[in-house]
């Protein structure tokens, strides 16, 4: 079939837009996560913050930080993908 062919080949400019789009998509989301993290972790270095915060309201900062840290991983990681296709 003709399917892989175009796939092995060079992109096309239509392609190569969609994913241009895609990574700059992929970028604002990494910001975005990464601003947050660093948001959680200004309230954490805080030392007056874990005298008025319930261990409730810091777990949940954690248990955020972590899944923010895990998405930014693999946001990454589909960017660089993205990256390396328009690379080629």
């Amino acid at each position: 079939g003709h399917g892989g062919r175009a796939r092995a080949g060079r992109l096309t400019g239509f392609q190569r837009r969609q994913l241009a789009e895609r990574a700059d998509e992929l970028a604002g989301r990494i910001e975005a996560a990464e601003a947050r993290v660093a948001e959680i972790e200004a309230v954490f270095a805080n030392p007056s913050y874990y005298a008025g915060a319930s261990p409730g309201e810091v777990r949940r900062l954690e248990e955020e930080r972590a899944g923010l840290v895990d998405r930014v991983a693999a946001l990454m990681a589909e960017w660089e993908g993205v990256e390396g296709e328009l690379g080629e």
